[in-house]
């Protein structure tokens, strides 16, 4: 008889988006660059242009409920993604929807 080794599962891909917000009129290019640098693919990199102090970022609201456990984001400054820990707190994570198709893995 002989044994039959398990089976193994791989484990769903994770991925790693970076997030950059700027104000109106203020390059996001150093904030890419910096990410990019840091391992981010172009693709893979979210960009917020906002006016002002602004709790509704819609950009950031495509992204969060799209990330799974084990993905990444990668930030330039914690501010970049939220003003305050009451904001952070607010924002909590909700239950992940499904993907958006596209060149990135998220």
């Amino acid at each position: 008889m002989t044994t039959v080794p398990p089976l193994r599962r791989t484990p769903p891909a994770t991925a790693v988006v970076g997030y950059v917000r700027t104000a109106a009129g203020q390059s996001p290019v150093p904030q890419i660059n910096a990410l990019m640098r840091a391992g981010v693919a172009e693709e893979c990199i979210y960009i917020e242009r906002t006016n002002g102090h602004k709790t509704a970022w819609p950009e950031r609201d495509l992204l969060l409920p799209q990330l799974r456990s084990g993905d990444t984001i990668t930030i330039t400054r914690l501010d970049r993604l939220f003003y305050s820990v009451q904001n952070l707190i607010i924002r909590r994570r909700r239950p992940a929807g499904p993907r958006h198709p596209g060149s990135c893995p998220l």
